[in-house]
């Protein structure tokens, strides 16, 4: 396949995933409310898993294809993705007041989180073992989410915003069921290309599947998460903003590494641990201290971090780019 080839195949597959992907989330949401399951496990779990379907279709199917450099590359960049450009851009679009409970709780337990997987990748090799002490992981965070949402006065802001985006008409529950299905479908088509056009591109420039995977498919797949928190954004709703980074990021890690691995246990370079990890739990740490400052001084997050993370960003890459030259 030419390079011309599995650019444009690699560019279509991103675009349909992320459109199917967006499809799937809204439907899925649909579906569940109709059938009377309560609006926070809609935002906990159907939206958390959502944006994150993309990464871990991809991963599997990288891991399972003997490609595990892209399938660590698309879960770790999709990650350092969401905290400076997602974050960042959404920053743009207006400021975010930090809640005590979304510091103490979701952002230092996502540090958490990247602290224990450098730990795990200490030895240059993620086993099957611990990928379901991942999931695991996963399922207690899922959990006590559910357990804590009585108490959680974000609960009657996301009520209200998944009524007012209810259509007038229904579709039947089998009906969109079958939708449902077929986006689904879709997402794992488009992502097996976009794996495909990955790996061509990586072979034909001569350059490591890590570099692909946490570059162009780290930010496709993170677009969903971008589309959900600048909508959020833009209706003056930088709180689910900010819940859908974290909550992805969190999923991300233990989800989409961890069934990754389950599937197909496999190593990874030296430099994904030594730059890529540490960027990452560095980038986690620097959002929660910039966040605790703000929250002690009374103050909300800005466009000066937006700029700040966004730059980040921007350094990061290029150092990925002058990398694999």
């Amino acid at each position: 396949m030419s390079l011309i080839s599995s650019l444009l195949l690699a560019v279509v597959a991103l675009v349909i995933l992320a459109f199917s992907a967006d499809k799937f989330v809204e439907l899925a949401g649909r579906i569940a409310k109709s059938v009377g399951i309560p609006s926070f496990v809609i935002g906990a779990l159907i939206l958390g898993f959502g944006t994150s379907a993309p990464e871990m279709i991809v991963s599997v199917l990288s891991a399972l294809e003997e490609a595990p450099e892209l399938a660590f590359g698309n879960a770790i960049g999709s990650n350092i993705t969401n905290l400076a450009l997602v974050l960042g851009v959404t920053l743009l679009f207006g400021s975010i007041s930090i809640q005590p409970q979304v510091l103490k709780r979701d952002m230092s337990l996502l540090l958490l989180i990247s602290v224990f997987m450098i730990y795990l990748l200490w030895d240059l090799r993620l086993s099957a073992i611990e990928g379901y002490v991942l999931m695991l992981l996963l399922v207690g965070y899922v959990a006590l989410s559910l357990y804590r949402s009585e108490q959680d006065p974000a609960i009657k802001e996301l009520d209200e915003q998944l009524e007012a985006e209810q259509p007038a008409a229904e579709r039947s529950r089998l009906a969109g069921s079958f939708i449902m299905i077929f986006w689904l479908a879709l997402m794992l088509i488009s992502s097996q290309m976009l794996v495909t056009g990955a790996v061509s591109i990586a072979t034909t420039l001569n350059v490591s599947e890590l570099i692909i995977g946490l570059t162009v498919v780290a930010v496709g797949t993170s677009m969903p998460e971008l589309v959900a928190s600048v909508a959020a954004a833009r209706r003056g709703d930088q709180q689910m903003a900010l819940g859908n980074i974290v909550g992805s990021n969190i999923f991300n890690t233990l989800g989409v590494v961890g069934l990754a691995v389950a599937v197909q246990p496999f190593g990874v370079p030296q430099l994904a641990l030594d730059r890529d990890m540490v960027l990452c739990t560095l980038l986690t740490l620097a959002v929660l201290a910039i966040s605790a400052v703000a929250y002690k001084r009374g103050k909300s997050l800005g466009k000066l971090t937006g700029v700040a993370l966004l730059s980040a960003f921007v350094g990061y890459t290029t150092l990925l780019v002058v990398t694999a030259a």
